[in-house]
């Protein structure tokens, strides 16, 4: 295999992993013979992230695991060249097939075979990911709180791993959401925005987040604390922000006089980048954006729901079966949603987005699509939702959500 290779502690030379890990499991089946059950790599190695001094994390199963089988697997080990490098998982092949499901979850996910096979353990649910994710999240709640009150000098470096360990639960997460398990940090990233991006990013890059004072560091533990507890309690990481701290806003189906608020809601909707400047409103007069709310109420899956509060509309999300950016064919209704900027941020774009979907259920529906810029963080919460990308067209996702 091609590509996945790491430096050699103290040197400048490449390593490739899975020359190393073959080379281990020679050595391992002439001391095993026919008790090997299964060898493979995990971790940054396996999948083309590793960084100078990236630990080899070799699993290992046998047939069955004593102390004398411990002791001749550590020989065999030691005599591999970078030896210091090795680390991983070695056990008995039965006793990992009765582990429990949420801790099975990430090894099957994270382990590349180069000999024989896992247990078969059966596919793995999104309960099982989200088990995997609220047991991360609880052990990182746990440390930052005890590294907060005991730790002292050591609380920084503590910080540092629990921010690099917070990519697994994160993976978990992900894969709860949206049955999709990305595999690479650099993958993950595209996907994930509010708490989850951040608590990524600085995991990826502590160098440039580590605390230069006790109230960066207070801030670290902050977020810590409120993504993981999120994580434990809601399932969901504390960027749900509709179940924590969303004003009092009703959603209910748009009045027909309301429907002449679709043309700020259609500008409201275009993705505008900091650098780009205001975008005209004339735009509104482009023939592909009047579809989106000329005539509506005219066709069969023309659909609106609205966000009140304090008695005026600050959102919408509404359907059209028409040529629109998202469309995918004539039969599909296109979902479009947006919010005014100062409504932005609070979860009432996550409760639109679910009501129409329940509507579009009841509706008998069987899917729905959107449009959505790559690099638009509201591709997260539509991901979340269950929509799946089908097509990209000049930097624009096209998904599609199944129903039903």
């Amino acid at each position: 295999m091609i590509g996945f290779q790491a430096l050699r502690a103290g040197s400048e030379e490449a390593m490739d992993a899975f020359v190393w890990a073959d080379d281990a499991k020679e050595r391992l089946e002439a001391e095993f013979g026919k008790r090997l059950c299964f060898v493979g790599l995990q971790g940054s190695l396996a999948w083309g992230e590793a960084c100078e001094g990236s630990d080899v994390d070799l699993v290992v199963l046998l047939d069955g695991v004593g102390a004398d089988d411990l002791a001749r697997y550590r020989s065999v080990v030691r005599s591999m060249p970078d030896s210091n490098l090795a680390c991983g998982f070695v056990g008995s092949e039965a006793v990992l097939a009765a582990w429990p499901r949420h801790e099975l979850f990430q090894f099957y996910h994270d382990t590349a075979p180069l000999f024989g096979a896992l247990p078969d353990v059966g596919p793995f649910s999104r309960d099982d990911a989200l088990q995997a994710a609220r047991m991360g999240a609880s052990g990182i709640y746990h440390a930052a709180c005890h590294a907060c009150v005991f730790d002292g000098d050591s609380a920084d470096g503590i910080l540092e791993s629990l921010f690099k360990g917070a990519f697994f639960a994160l993976q978990a997460l992900q894969f709860a959401r949206t049955g999709a398990y990305p595999r690479a940090k650099a993958e993950l990233a595209c996907l994930l925005d509010g708490d989850d991006a951040r608590i990524l990013a600085i995991g990826r890059d502590w160098d440039s987040h580590r605390p230069a004072n006790d109230d960066d560091r207070r801030d670290l533990v902050d977020l810590l604390l409120r993504w993981s507890e999120g994580v434990v309690i809601f399932g969901s990481g504390a960027t749900d922000p509709e179940k924590r701290s969303c004003p009092d806003v009703e959603i209910r189906e748009a009045a027909p006089e309301e429907w002449a608020l679709l043309p700020d809601f259609t500008y409201e909707a275009i993705f505008k980048r900091p650098e780009d400047g205001p975008v005209p409103r004339t735009v509104l007069q482009h023939p592909a954006l009047r579809g989106y709310y000329q005539g509506f109420g005219s066709g069969e899956a023309d659909r609106c729901l609205v966000a009140v509060a304090d008695g005026a509309v600050v959102g919408a999300v509404w359907t059209r079966a028409a040529a629109g950016y998202g469309s995918v064919d004539a039969e599909t209704p296109e979902l479009a949603m947006s919010l005014y900027p100062e409504w932005r941020g609070m979860g009432i774009g996550s409760r639109l987005l679910d009501a129409m979907l329940r509507l579009a259920e009841g509706e008998g529906w069987k899917c729905i699509s959107l449009s959505v810029q790559l690099d638009n963080f509201a591709r997260g919460m539509y991901l979340k939702a269950g929509f799946e990308p089908v097509e990209v067209r000049d930097g624009e996702a096209v998904m599609v959500k199944r129903i039903g």
